[in-house]
């Protein structure tokens, strides 16, 4: 059954750092189904969304489909990241494929980019992710072959790729980095030193899953205060 979705926004009004006034409007965009369809379109092309694939702090990531081709939508949003600083992000998206095909690193093909509405396609890599992988409990170590060369591509190109397992899916026994993100390369961020962490049961992977599951619960409470409120505004991002 095709998805809908009810959208709220939260306005981060103003926060005060270092004596300046800064305002932080930035846009939480949360999709929840509720049986009906939602369509969003990208360069005047019209796709049907399916289901929410993945939530980053760079964007929203959703399954959609034009005709009968399948394919990852992804909205840019605003929300703030107390980790991470952030400039055009629709450019550094752009910029950061470019430096992904260019080191040799497997990735989906960029469709298309709407940069008025900061939406992108991309080919659509069918498949688990390492993180359900490890999560089911099945081991990731027939994979750790192909994410080290991947690596090692990335350092020679002098970048770090994303190794959260989340970012990986597997396809006929190969994986693909499905993100886009790339920084310059430091040892701290690399696969061995951080990624790894994450690619079996180890104690952070662990947090990692408890922290999913308040995340969760919260999101499924907010969902039930908004469907009272019946606050349904998508009409607004298209």
């Amino acid at each position: 059954m095709s998805s809908p979705f009810f959208i709220f926004y939260t306005h981060f009004s103003s926060a005060v750092r270092g004596g300046a006034r800064e305002t932080l409007d930035a846009i939480s965009i949360l999709f929840y189904t509720d049986g009906m369809e939602e369509r969003l379109t990208v360069c005047e092309r019209e796709y049907r969304i399916i289901r929410l694939l993945g939530h980053g702090k760079g964007g929203y990531s959703y399954l959609a489909e034009h005709g009968e081709q399948k394919v990852v939508l992804k909205q840019i949003h605003h929300e703030p990241c107390s980790y991470y600083t952030f400039g055009n992000k629709i450019e550094a998206e752009l910029h950061d494929y470019e430096r992904l095909k260019a080191a040799g690193i497997r990735i989906p093909l960029l469709l298309a980019a709407d940069r008025e509405k900061e939406r992108i396609v991309k080919e659509y890599i069918e498949g688990e992710t390492i993180f359900e992988l490890v999560k089911n409990g099945c081991s990731a170590a027939p994979y750790l072959a192909q994410v080290r060369d991947m690596a090692e591509k990335a350092k020679a190109s002098g970048l770090n790729i994303d190794y959260f397992p989340t970012n990986f899916v597997v396809r006929d026994g190969l994986i693909w980095y499905v993100d886009y993100e790339c920084n310059a390369y430091a040892d701290e961020w690399n696969f061995e030193n951080w990624g790894v962490r994450y690619w079996s049961k180890t104690p952070e992977f662990c947090a990692y899953l408890e922290h999913l599951k308040r995340t969760e619960q919260e999101t499924r409470l907010r969902r039930t205060t908004e469907e009272d409120k019946g606050c349904n505004i998508s009409k607004q991002l298209r």
